[in-house]
């Protein structure tokens, strides 16, 4: 399920039908998904809402797709749905990216496809103010970078990472957030959460949580993380497989702070380690300064309260 960017429609894609739930007015509508995303049969498995320029509801859903019930094979899609709520969805014309979005072309049996199947939790993740996509596949081992407009999706690249959960990290659409859950892992979890730069032209990873300066605090034992998201201002937050949420705390430069509980009314940030920096006001640890230059700071704990944060999360806005 997945509300638009005002609060005011609810929608759920399910293989044979799309609810279309009217907040305010608590009305319920649905309408048959073949009638919607002709002419194939299509398993949605994941969903996000966002709005073109001119403020246009869109939706965003991956999944699977065949073109007859009997063929056993499936190739993984992703569409582009006008929403003009209450009633109206409309498929833009060539928005499923079968031929784009597929690992070498490869195809997938059904009983992966079109029946529950853990290993293969597809999430979708929309930029609002960018319009830039992610999109994980665990199965194929793929995370995709699209964009989209109101009348054309595009490709415009592809990570080798099996990432369970996605999120982006700024307000410039680069920064991206990967739960990452076949990697052997640090001591402190049974997962991990790596930051990449979008626009770089690698995979190469800019750091991750936990590590040995963003540990978690002793209360929370070893846990596997489930799912990521983030605060309104790209704070991370993550679910672990207790049910606890964690945020790993945004923190000023020169200092670090450790994942913590989001319900906990207090964080400590510590100043970087000698010989580390840090020179944004980001949620990154401190850096090894680079050859040749050294940093004096000595670690020292401050305390300060994040009653900011719980506002931004909990307001009603």
């Amino acid at each position: 399920m997945q509300v638009d960017l005002k609060g005011e429609y609810a929608y759920i894609f399910l293989r044979d039908v799309i609810f279309t739930y009217e907040i305010n007015a608590n009305k319920l509508k649905y309408a048959v998904t073949a009638d919607v995303i002709p002419p194939y049969w299509f398993n949605p498995h994941a969903l996000d809402i966002g709005e073109t320029n001119n403020e246009t509801k869109f939706a965003l859903i991956p999944g699977y797709a065949r073109e007859e019930r009997e063929v056993g094979k499936s190739l993984p899609v992703i569409c582009l749905v006008r929403l003009d709520p209450p009633s109206n969805m409309t498929l833009i014309s060539n928005m499923t990216l079968i031929s784009n979005i597929t690992l070498e072309n490869t195809t997938v049996e059904d009983n992966i496809a079109f029946f529950s199947n853990y290993d293969d939790v597809i999430s979708v993740i929309i930029h609002d103010r960018t319009k830039k996509v992610l999109v994980s596949m665990p199965y194929f081992r793929k995370v995709h970078l699209l964009s989209f407009n109101s009348t054309d999706i595009v490709l415009i690249r592809s990570f080798t990472m099996t990432a369970g959960s996605i999120a982006w990290l700024d307000d410039s659409g680069i920064l991206a957030a990967f739960l990452i859950v076949d990697d052997p892992t640090p001591p402190w979890a049974r997962s991990k959460i790596i930051v990449i730069n979008t626009s770089a032209n690698n995979d190469e990873v800019m750091y991750f949580y936990p590590n040995n300066q963003q540990i978690l605090l002793p209360i929370w034992g070893v846990p596997s993380f489930v799912r990521i998201s983030t605060t309104s201002s790209h704070q991370l937050l993550f679910l672990d497989n207790y049910g606890w949420i964690g945020i790993v705390p945004k923190s000023p430069p020169g200092h670090f702070a450790r994942m913590n509980q989001l319900f906990y009314d207090k964080t400590y940030f510590e100043k970087c380690p000698p010989g580390t920096y840090k020179s944004s006001n980001e949620a990154s640890p401190c850096q090894v300064c680079p050859t040749g230059t050294k940093s004096s700071m000595h670690s020292e704990s401050i305390e300060m309260f994040l009653f900011s944060t719980k506002d931004e999360i909990f307001s009603e806005e």
